[in-house]
């Protein structure tokens, strides 16, 4: 059983799964695009689409999403022979771009020929998924409380991931980090001073509905 996007399910990949005889079912999903079992989140995204992330940057918003709410997060990369020629963009920063997500976000990323590929990968995760036997009572990642401190924080403006664990390491709570001073907050390593203000001014400023 895959869950399915509705902005999915007139795609090629969808067309692949049903004439496999993949059981799916179609739900306006917050974030991925592919939902297999509780836990396992797919991102697809084409190369250029990849590609154009090094530009606005969704792509990263979108990541830190899933893996804040999904235990297994996956991004799938269409057309991936052709990832080093799309956008006319320098291969090193097309591998930074992958080193990072892989590296400082954790996600793993597949490289797909095409819509059938892709198909092909999805239909062995769900193979995979309904033979594995689900634990009796292990809670979700998402519901840990480390990983609920570091969203706090990596949702201020500024912050990613490193630089969000490298404050909670430095302060400890997250209590003590927001009543601390622009100077102090600055003096962690990847926080500039731009970056502490911003952190400053959201923990100091009163709320408005």
């Amino acid at each position: 059983m895959i869950i399915v996007d509705t902005r999915e399910f007139k795609s090629r990949v969808v067309k692949e799964l049903f004439n496999n005889d993949v059981e799916m079912q179609a739900l306006q999903l917050q974030v991925g695009d592919y939902l297999i079992g509780e836990d396992l989140c797919v991102e697809r995204k084409s190369v250029n689409d990849f590609v154009d992330s090094l530009i606005d940057k969704r792509l990263f918003e979108q990541l830190s999403r899933m893996k804040s709410e999904y235990r297994k997060p996956l991004l799938i990369v269409e057309g991936g022979e052709s990832v080093y020629s799309a956008r006319k963009v320098h291969p090193n920063a097309i591998k930074g771009l992958i080193i990072s997500i892989i590296v400082d976000y954790g996600i793993p990323i597949l490289f797909s020929r095409d819509e059938a590929d892709t198909a092909g990968f999805l239909i062995s995760l769900v193979n995979r998924s309904e033979k594995k036997p689900k634990p009796l009572s292990k809670k979700v990642k998402s519901f840990d409380l480390t990983s609920v401190q570091e969203n706090i924080v990596q949702a201020i403006p500024g912050i990613g991931v490193k630089a969000g664990k490298n404050l909670l390491k430095h302060f400890k709570k997250i209590k003590i980090l927001f009543n601390a001073e622009i100077s102090d907050l600055s003096e962690v390593e990847g926080v500039g001073r731009k970056t502490a203000e911003a952190l400053h001014k959201a923990a100091n400023k009163e709320y408005e509905d």
